[in-house]
C-alpha cells in the first residue's frame, strides 16, 4: 500500500529554491579549511595527576593573520596508556608518565602539547619552616614535598599560593610578600592537595620596651639611640660605612668609639649627635667635609666636629649636607653644595664647604630639614625659606638661592624629601609641594607628571604635631600619638593619608626609603619595610 501525501504548492516551490541555493553557493556561508594555517595549543605544557582532566585549547591563525577561523580538529595521544584525548580537545590522565597531544586540521597543519601525568597528591609538606609571626615587608619563599598516598615523594608539579587577605600577605609566584599588619590564610595548593598557613604581619620590635629614645631612618640603614641617652646604635647596609663599623648588620651595634648622645640625624652616607655638652659628633662618608672633621675621608668611628661649637641642634641629609643651629638660632652649614642645598653663598657658587659658614643670610631658624637636592627651613616669624634645585619643587619661582615659600603661611616645621617637601602650619594641618610621583604629596593625585609648586593642604582634616619624609613616604604625628602616612610606604600605600592599622601610639616616627621605624610611648623601637626585613 502506498500513502500519498498532499503537499501545498507554495511550499514546494519554497522548498526546491532553497535547495537551488545551497547548491549553487548562495547565502551564508562556512569558511573552507582546505587551507594551510598556523596552529598552536595553549598550554603548550601541563602537569595533571592521574583520573584529572585537563582541557587544550587549539588556536588557528590563517595565512593572513585571521586568527578567528576554527578548523575542524583531530586530536591524537601519542600513548593512550598514559592519557587520552577527547573529540573536544579534553585531556584525561591514566597512569603516570609523560605523552605528547597533537591537533590536526584537515588541510594537515598540526600542533602539539605536552602533557605529563602524575601519580595522585595526597599530602603537602612545608620543606622550610614559615612560622605564622613575620615581619612586615619580609619577602617568604614557599617551598613544598608533595607526597602520593604511599608515602613516596612526588616532584614536578607547580605550586599555586592565594591569601585571604591581600593587604596583609601578598601571593606571587612560589612567595608570599608580607606588606600589612594582622592575619591573612594563606593557602598552597600543589595537583588536588592543599595546605594552609596563617601568616601574622607584625612590626619588627628591636630590644625591650623601655630601651629607646629616639630613631632616624634612611635609605636602608637606621641608627638609634638608647634611652635616655647612649651610643648610636645602627643597622642596615653599611655604604660608606655609614653604620660606623666594617660590615653590614641586620641588628642594632653601637657605633665603634661611640661617645653617648642626646640627639641624632642620619643622613644617606653619614649622621651626626650632639653629646651631653652640646659638641657635634658624625660618623660615615666624610666627602665634601660632612663630618665637620679633618681626619679620614671614611671614619669607621665617631668623630669630633673639630671647631667644638655647641649646638642647639643638628641636621643631616642626602650625601654630603651638614647644618648646624647655634645657641643664638643661626644657622650655620658645611659640606656638598652642588645644588645651593647649603643655603649660603649668595653668589650662588656651587662649591663645596668645609667651613662652617652663617646660613640662611644669617635669619635666626627655629626648624630645618635636608635632603638630597634642596634644603628647608622654618624662621623664627614661622615663615618657610627652601635653598636648592627648584625642580623638587620649593616652593618658590625661579631661582634656586634662599627664598620664602610662596604663599605667606606660618609653619611650625618642614620635612625635605628627594623631589618634594612638607610642612605643618602652625595650626597643625600638613602642606606638601613639589614633584607628585607616588602620592607623596597626599592629595589623592599621582603620577610622574604630576607637580605642585606651591603649599597644598593634603586631603583629611588631620592635626599634626611632628612630620617625617623620605623619597618615597611622608608620615606624621598627631599629638595623641597616633601616625598617618602616606606615599609607596607599607602600611600605608596611598596617595592620600591613611592611618597606619597597628595597635601603638607613638613618641616618635622616622620615615626612610624602604624602612620606617618608630619609638613607641613605651620606648620600643620597632620597624617596616623591604629593606629592614631582610637579609643584607
Amino acid at each position: 500500500m502506498s500513502i500519498h501525501l498532499a503537499v501545498p504548492r507554495h511550499l514546494t516551490v519554497a522548498l526546491l529554491l532553497l535547495v537551488a541555493a545551497v547548491a549553487c553557493g548562495d547565502g551564508p556561508s562556512s569558511p573552507s579549511f582546505s587551507e594551510r594555517v598556523a596552529l598552536r595549543i595553549d598550554p603548550e605544557a601541563q602537569i595533571i595527576e592521574a583520573s584529572d582532566t585537563v582541557h587544550l585549547t587549539a588556536i588557528a591563525t590563517s595565512m593572513a593573520g585571521d586568527s578567528s577561523i576554527r578548523p575542524p580538529l583531530t586530536w591524537r595521544s601519542s600513548d593512550v596508556t598514559v592519557a587520552t584525548v577527547s573529540a573536544a580537545g579534553v585531556v584525561r590522565g591514566l597512569s603516570p608518565g609523560s605523552v605528547r597531544i597533537v591537533a590536526f586540521t584537515p588541510a594537515g597543519d598540526s600542533a602539539s602539547a605536552g602533557v605529563t601525568v602524575t601519580v595522585r597528591i595526597a599530602s603537602l609538606r612545608l620543606a622550610g619552616a614559615v612560622g605564622d609571626s613575620q615581619p612586615v615587608g619580609l619577602t617568604i619563599p614557599i617551598v613544598v614535598d608533595a607526597f602520593d598516598a604511599t608515602g613516596a615523594q612526588v616532584g614536578g608539579h607547580p605550586v599555586e599560593i592565594t591569601s585571604s587577605d591581600s593587604t596583609i600577605a601578598r601571593a606571587f609566584g612560589a612567595s608570599v610578600f608580607v606588606l600589612g599588619f594582622g592575619d591573612a590564610t594563606v593557602t598552597i595548593r600543589v595537583g588536588s592537595a592543599t595546605m594552609t598557613r596563617t601568616i601574622r604581619g607584625r612590626l619588627r620590635q628591636y630590644g625591650v620596651a623601655g630601651q629607646w629614645a629616639d630613631v632616624e631612618a634612611s635609605d636602608q640603614f637606621v641608627c638609634a639611640l638608647p634611652a635616655p641617652e647612649g651610643v648610636p646604635h645602627c643597622w642596615g647596609t653599611n655604604f660608606n660605612r655609614r653604620l660606623g663599623y666594617p660590615e653590614g648588620s641586620l641588628v642594632p651595634r653601637p657605633v665603634l668609639d661611640g661617645v653617648p648622645l642626646r640627639t641624632l640625624s642620619v643622613g644617606y652616607s653619614h649622621s651626626c649627635g650632639l653629646a651631653a655638652d652640646s659638641t657635634a659628633w658624625c660618623w660615615g662618608s666624610s666627602n665634601h667635609g660632612v663630618l665637620g672633621a679633618t681626619q679620614s675621608l671614611l671614619a669607621y668611628g665617631m668623630l669630633q666636629d673639630t671647631t667644638r661649637r655647641r649646638w642647639r641642634a643638628i641636621e643631616t641629609g642626602g650625601h654630603g649636607a651638614t647644618f648646624g643651629i647655634a645657641a643664638d638660632s643661626v644657622a650655620y652649614s658645611w659640606g656638598h653644595n652642588d645644588f645651593l642645598q647649603l643655603a649660603r653663598d649668595s653668589t650662588g657658587s656651587r662649591v663645596d664647604r668645609r667651613d662652617q659658614g652663617v646660613a640662611w643670610e644669617g635669619r635666626k631658624v627655629g626648624s630645618l630639614s635636608t635632603d638630597q637636592f634642596h634644603s628647608c627651613m622654618v624662621a623664627d616669624d614661622g615663615v618657610a625659606w627652601c635653598s636648592g634645585n627648584n625642580a623638587t619643587g620649593l616652593g618658590t619661582y625661579g631661582l634656586t638661592r634662599v627664598r620664602p615659600v610662596i604663599g605667606g603661611q606660618r609653619f611650625k616645621a618642614v620635612a625635605t624629601g628627594w623631589f618634594h617637601t612638607c610642612g605643618l602650619l602652625q595650626s597643625g594641618e600638613a602642606m606638601c609641594w613639589g614633584f607628585g610621583e607616588r602620592g607623596v604629596l597626599g592629595s589623592g593625585i599621582t603620577g610622574g607628571d604630576y607637580s605642585q609648586y606651591t603649599p597644598t593642604q593634603v586631603l583629611g582634616e588631620q592635626r599634626f604635631e611632628s612630620i617625617s619624609a623620605s623619597s618615597g613616604q611622608v608620615c606624621a604625628l598627631t599629638a595623641a600619638g597616633r601616625a598617618w602616612c602616606w606615599g609607596d610606604g607599607l602600611l600605608a600605600y596611598s596617595s592620600r593619608p591613611v592611618e597606619l592599622a597597628v595597635p601603638y601610639t607613638w613618641r616618635t616616627l622616622s620615615s626612610g626609603d624602604g624602612v620606617t621605624c618608630g619609638i613607641t610611648t613605651d620606648r620600643r623601637l620597632l620597624c617596616w619595610g623591604s629593606t629592614i626585613a631582610q637579609p643584607f
